[in-house]
């Protein structure tokens, strides 16, 4: 090599380029603006490992000169910790096949089976919304000890499908398929009609672990990200531009989350399971201004429906066709009208006046290994009041209180080092006149909180009354109550 085109070390000669101990080349970056140069921000995406060429993105700037930063909105996640199907969250369908949930995984072909045309379809109630410019994320983990067997096929991503038609074929959306020749495609789905790349080959498969794959949807193309035997979890798998032809990516627009798997034309090659850790949804780069509560119970998380690993359907004590009925008086230490997250409840007001009696009381689940023990944030509560059964004796007027925070179900509950007293908070009154006749409704009382009321796992909250007037001697006061608020 020529002299010319060789640097030495100058030793910090004037006009003379130098290096240090690494033979790197020192640089001083010019502070006069004249004599700057400028250096281009890129990331990148792909060193070249997977699309052959390396791929960097561009971050973007303001008119104004400022960085744009996206924050990601979290719209979904779930995991499959519970002994069996979350009702409140999932539908599902199966044919042949059985699925199960222990371990922390929900598991299609628990039986392991390999019946031909048997298929299980496992979908969610929601469906996520794509929205202009902005990107929609979908990931999941799932676990396998084997590739796919001839005649078997599993597909999870955001898509549409018939539950009510066997093998439960997706219909539009976009989504993972593991295949037994082509190992792993990228499909984009536009009202049935399939575009898809391969991503990994069956032998560059991950087995025997707990594997994490992503899918970024965008107006112009779809990414699809994961784990092979040799890389990082975090890489680009693979691209499907959308097509011109296609307005959206995918005809509409919104899908629920979706796991599939199926033995076509044949019996499976072998008795291959399809297990799935958890489900994720996430809005990139916006914060579409959504409050936590409302984020809550997109989730699932409302207060007036039972959590993954409990008991599933409503909270509120509120029966199909319950009557009024001949009510019962109220106690100061159990919940003798019934218990429940609101609901409906008869009293008879006898109870002695001045005394606090318990409308309804709930314990918030302790949760365990199979349930995830969670908070539950009292936002408001409502108390509305009618007569069922004309009264003789009164006036009754109810002082309303929320207790919360204790540890057993009665109001008399002490504090201690491994208990808790109840914490009281006044609602309002509602009052009902001497002789009250069968409909008469109450004022009623409203208690919004501007700072959520915060009862931990295991805990109760109750609704009490105090009646301040009258014990009466005959008659019903029916009280329905709404709680409103969110578990997280």
């Amino acid at each position: 090599m020529s002299w010319l085109f060789r640097i030495f070390g100058g030793s910090n000669t004037t006009g003379v380029a130098n290096v240090d101990t690494n033979f790197n080349l020192k640089v001083a970056l010019p502070q006069l603006e004249a004599q700057s140069g400028y250096v281009t921000l890129n990331a990148e995406l792909d060193e070249g490992e997977v699309l052959g060429s390396r791929t960097f993105r561009q971050p973007n700037a303001s008119i104004m000169n400022r960085l744009a930063v996206g924050t990601d909105t979290l719209e979904f996640s779930d995991y499959f910790n519970a002994s069996a199907q979350n009702t409140t969250i999932w539908r599902s369908a199966a044919t042949t096949f059985t699925t199960s949930q222990a371990n922390g995984y929900l598991t299609l072909n628990a039986a392991a089976v390999t019946t031909v045309n048997a298929a299980a379809v496992y979908q969610t109630y929601r469906t996520f919304t794509m929205f202009g410019q902005q990107p929609l994320m979908f990931e999941f983990s799932e676990f396998r000890s084997i590739v796919m067997p001839t005649n078997a096929i599993a597909e999870i991503g955001l898509f549409a499908c018939n539950l009510g038609s066997t093998p439960f074929t997706p219909g539009d959306g976009v989504y993972f398929r593991f295949n037994p020749g082509s190992g792993l495609v990228g499909v984009l789905n536009y009202n049935g009609s399939e575009l898809t790349t391969t991503l990994l080959a069956p032998a560059a498969l991950v087995l025997n672990d707990n594997t994490s794959y992503r899918i970024i949807i965008n107006h112009y193309r779809i990414e699809f990200w994961g784990a092979s035997a040799t890389s990082n979890p975090r890489i680009l798998l693979g691209v499907i531009p959308v097509p011109s032809a296609n307005g959206p990516p995918f005809q509409s627009v919104a899908a629920p989350a979706s796991i599939r798997m199926a033995f076509i034309g044949g019996a499976a090659g072998s008795a291959v399971q399809l297990k799935i850790a958890n489900i994720v949804v996430v809005q990139q780069d916006t914060n579409i201004g959504k409050p936590h509560p409302n984020r809550m119970a997109g989730m699932g998380l409302i207060a007036s429906q039972g959590q993954n690993g409990g008991t599933l359907g409503t909270t509120a004590l509120y029966t199909n066709s319950l009557a009024a009925g001949a009510g019962a008086a109220m106690t100061n230490t159990t919940a003798a009208l019934g218990s429940g997250l609101g609901g409906q409840f008869t009293t008879t007001p006898t109870l002695a006046a001045g005394t606090d009696g318990i409308v309804c009381s709930y314990q918030v689940p302790a949760g365990g290994v199979t349930q995830t023990p969670r908070t539950l944030n009292i936002t408001g509560v409502r108390i509305q009041g009618a007569v069922a059964a004309s009264l003789t004796g009164g006036p009754v007027l109810y002082a309303y209180s929320l207790a919360y925070g204790h540890t057993a179900v009665s109001m008399a509950t002490a504090e201690a080092i491994a208990a808790k007293a109840p914490r009281r908070i006044p609602l309002g009154f509602e009052t009902y006149v001497v002789t009250a006749a069968a409909g008469v409704i109450g004022t009623g009382v409203y208690m919004p909180f501007t700072t959520p009321i915060v009862i931990n796992a295991g805990e109760f909250v109750a609704i009490v009354a105090k009646n301040l007037g009258t014990v009466t001697t005959v008659g019903t006061i029916t009280l329905l109550v709404t709680f409103d608020g969110y578990y997280e």
